[in-house]
């Protein structure tokens, strides 16, 4: 089985994949292995790229990392309004009483 994953993130580019194609106005202009592309890039635009990736040294532990954004409860409500005078009739619940937290250094996605 084969998975296509499209990203600009770095860190998760070497987590998840196992060969990397680098793209520029959808063409591709190198292609090679995970370890090969942050070891050896040949294309400029590729090595612009790497120069561009934080360099943090050793990371520490996540539970240490300060916290740069946190959530608790959070609700995001959308009105259903009907009629000419556009009365609310109800809500629509999008986001219902969620909480999170991410650290420095973090990659957070929310899905909905």
């Amino acid at each position: 089985m084969s998975v296509l994953f499209i990203t600009h993130d770095l860190g998760i580019v070497r987590r998840v994949a196992d060969r990397v194609a680098v793209m520029r106005d959808g063409l591709i202009l190198e292609e090679k292995s995970v370890e090969d592309i942050f070891a050896r890039p040949e294309h400029p635009y590729t090595k612009s790229l790497l120069e561009t990736e934080p360099r943090f040294g050793f990371p520490r532990p996540r539970s240490v990392r300060p916290e740069v954004l946190r959530a608790r409860g959070l609700k995001v409500w959308f009105p259903i309004q009907r009629g000419f005078l556009r009365v609310t009739h109800g809500y629509v619940k999008a986001v219902d009483e969620v909480s999170f937290a991410a650290r420095k250094g973090q990659t957070l996605g929310i899905r909905g």
